[in-house]
């Protein structure tokens, strides 16, 4: 009621020296950094039950107003996780480095209030958000250690059962600007008792964010909350899983337990688990199974998160279809475009019904399939017609689409993404280093990203590393990454690897015998050694890269046993490079047995290398192609009637100066496949 008092506790949020982090930012980039701090503070704020509470910015920070006696340990759990939880959760959202982000500080203050509405608007005036204000004044500003949270007396006498407090003499602090007008009592809050954690999830939560709880302990504490709460379990345990369980692994075991317990878990609790980024197709489909056999009904939450992971379009246009149409929401349509081929993704663009508004993810689809930056460009002025805000995500896929950008072009964007309100992030900063055409551009571009507060990643370096254009630099890279303490991944050693294939860079034999082809290898050789010393496992990529450096045959062998002891899948390009080892043509033709029986697909070089050999040996310099055909076909190995296939094949055979000549036994060669692959029922051909 209007004119009524309430005891109402204040929780001000401080940011401690704000305008000196961000004085120097543009005004397009301060209000991304503030947009950030917003969306910092709002999924614990939803878990902690705060979000009815009254919130107001103040300029630096934020001021939580309640009127609700349980929102006191609400707003004190809000307050120990933001001490431990904001400056690490802001360096994510931002890509700042932590010690760049203004420290907290912060106070809570329970006085009695009274109810006002200026302008229509419910308010609360007098004392508390006064001793609130007060009482942050005199908060310590510690170098490193925690932010400090002071509470007056009236409030810590509300939650004492509950919370560990520390004295603060106030008289012996310097003074602050503005003296208070009366005398406040103050306590420092320091964590939640022990026993708080077997109170309710509140306290799991934020004891689990403290780092005083494992997963295990603060999902058992829900656990048996539940089955005593149905009712808070019906509301909030969906809540529970989305925020504090990040991983599917963790949260669909956690949801075993309760669904084994007795608890009924509803569809909003099922599209938690199943919604986890890092599950896989298969997952989801599982869940929605087990969903079903529950007699759980999906909705199109479900449905949305089974589009955005299915494998192909028609599987998604089947999961699409079972959203009723009235509830087809610009989720569903946006994951099902990201699903389509370029055409597609236009054609249910321009078909979207008329309550459905296109958002920022929407256009995504459209960005990554324009076929050039130009037509990328022209999506982002379809989404300026439309009044639709680019994500920085939409940038990313824009730089993806340049062949390359001059340091010029690339300044212009970054200075559309400030203006569009969006804080540039170290991602945007790599996407276009990656396409800056000069060694000059991407020192320049260094340069910049140095100044608006990024160091260089792993990321970074490997972009660097691709460009290199010495292997004393290549080598220079990868050792000021390990004097930095930069995670080497990967694409880093791959990179390296690159280096030493495609550029033909080779590094200074150590003897005047030692060829600068074997110097190579061994150089190969020992980046896999290192690869194993950082704990990076290798890929199929890093095995060809390898197997192209080999110096012979038992070379080759070696490391196509050694990958596949290592599990991974030999490739198309893995087999070729094995054919091109082999020592006879019998050999070359057992490899490509293999490759048949691996399920790969032969390319030109299969096919042109083996008939190369088959030539030679036979001195058919002159053959047909037909007569090669013939040969090939008998030894039902996999072919392919691919035009590039066999032009690749026949250059490779005839070693044609003339192109015309090549593509016309390509031609010939390609009806000859083709015909012969249909006469023997299809078995030969792929």
């Amino acid at each position: 009621m209007i004119g009524s008092t309430a005891l109402v506790t204040t929780f001000l949020i401080d940011l401690v020296s704000s305008s000196k982090s961000t004085l120097g930012l543009c005004w397009d980039d301060r209000k991304a950094f503030f947009k950030a701090f917003a969306e910092q503070l709002e999924p614990h704020a939803e878990f902690l039950q705060l979000k009815q509470a009254l919130i107001k910015f103040t300029g630096d920070g934020w001021l939580l107003m309640s009127s609700e006696l349980d929102d006191q340990e609400k707003m004190c759990c809000l307050a120990l996780i933001l001490r431990k939880r904001f400056r690490e959760e802001m360096s994510k959202r931002t890509d700042w480095p932590v010690d760049r982000i203004p420290r907290l500080r912060m106070s809570l203050f329970s006085a009695k209030d009274m109810q006002v509405k200026p302008f229509g608007k419910e308010d609360w005036v007098f004392e508390s958000a006064w001793g609130a204000s007060r009482l942050a004044q005199f908060c310590d500003q510690p170098v490193a250690g925690d932010d400090e949270i002071l509470v007056n007396e009236l409030l810590k006498s509300g939650v004492d059962n509950d919370f560990e407090f520390q004295p603060v003499d106030l008289s012996k602090r310097s003074p602050p600007p503005k003296q208070p007008e009366k005398e406040i009592t103050a306590s420092k809050l320091i964590r939640p008792k022990a026993i708080a954690g077997l109170k309710n999830p509140l306290y799991a939560y934020t004891r689990l964010l403290l780092g005083e709880l494992s997963k295990y302990d603060a999902a058992t504490f829900v656990h048996k909350f539940a089955l005593d709460n149905p009712d808070w379990a019906a509301e909030s345990l969906h809540s529970w899983l989305r925020h504090l369980v990040p991983t599917y692994g963790s949260s669909r075991k956690c949801l075993e337990m309760l669904i084994e317990s007795g608890v009924n878990a509803d569809v909003r609790i099922f599209t938690a688990v199943l919604s986890k980024p890092d599950n896989n197709y298969s997952d989801r489909l599982r869940d929605f199974n087990w969903m079903k056999t529950l007699r759980v009904e999906p909705n199109k939450f479900t449905y949305t998160a089974l589009i955005s992971k299915s494998p192909n379009f028609e599987t998604a246009k089947q999961w699409f279809e079972n959203i009723p149409e009235g509830q087809r929401d610009v989720a569903a349509y946006s994951a099902l475009m990201a699903k389509a081929k370029p055409a597609k993704a236009k054609e249910l663009f321009q078909n979207l019904p008329s309550n459905v508004q296109p958002n920022a993810r929407t256009f995504s689809a459209l960005i990554v399939g324009a076929a050039s930056y130009p037509e990328a460009r022209a999506v982002f002025k379809q989404m300026q017609e439309r009044t639709v805000v680019p994500i920085l995500q939409n940038y990313i896929e824009l730089v993806g689409k340049a062949k390359t950008l001059s340091f010029e072009d690339a300044s212009q964007l970054l200075e559309e993404v400030r203006k569009s309100g969006l804080l540039p992030k170290l991602q945007l900063f790599n996407a276009i280093l990656n396409k800056l055409g000069s060694e000059e551009d991407r020192q320049l571009w260094s340069a910049k990203m140095r100044e608006a507060g990024f160091d260089d990643d792993t990321s970074t370096y490997n972009i660097l590393l691709k460009y290199t254009a010495s292997f004393d630099k290549a080598d220079t890279l990868l050792a000021e990454m390990r004097n930095h303490n930069i995670p080497r991944d990967v694409i880093t050693y791959n990179t390296l690897l690159e280096v030493l294939r495609k550029r033909k860079i080779r590094p200074r034999p150590p003897t005047d015998s030692m060829s600068p082809e074997l110097a190579t290898f061994d150089k190969a050789r020992q980046y896999l050694n290192e690869m194993q010393a950082d704990k990076v496992a290798p890929d199929t990529w890093t095995f060809n890269a390898l197997l192209v450096l080999a110096q012979d045959r038992k070379q080759a062998v070696e490391l196509f046993d050694s990958m596949v002891k290592r599990g991974l899948r030999p490739n198309t390009f893995t087999f070729n490079q094995m054919i091109k080892f082999a020592t006879t043509l019998a050999e070359g033709i057992e490899w490509v047995e293999k490759l048949a029986k691996s399920k790969n697909n032969p390319d030109s070089y299969t096919f042109g290398s083996l008939l190369k050999r088959k030539a030679r040996e036979a001195a058919l310099s002159n053959t047909e192609p037909e007569e090669l055909v013939d040969w090939y076909l008998q030894l039902q190995l996999p072919v392919s009637s691919d035009d590039d296939f066999c032009s690749g094949a026949i250059t490779a055979v005839l070693n044609e100066d003339s192109l015309w000549r090549a593509l016309s036994y390509g031609e010939r060669l390609r009806k000859e496949l083709d015909e012969r692959g249909r006469q023997s029922g299809g078995s030969a051909a792929i």
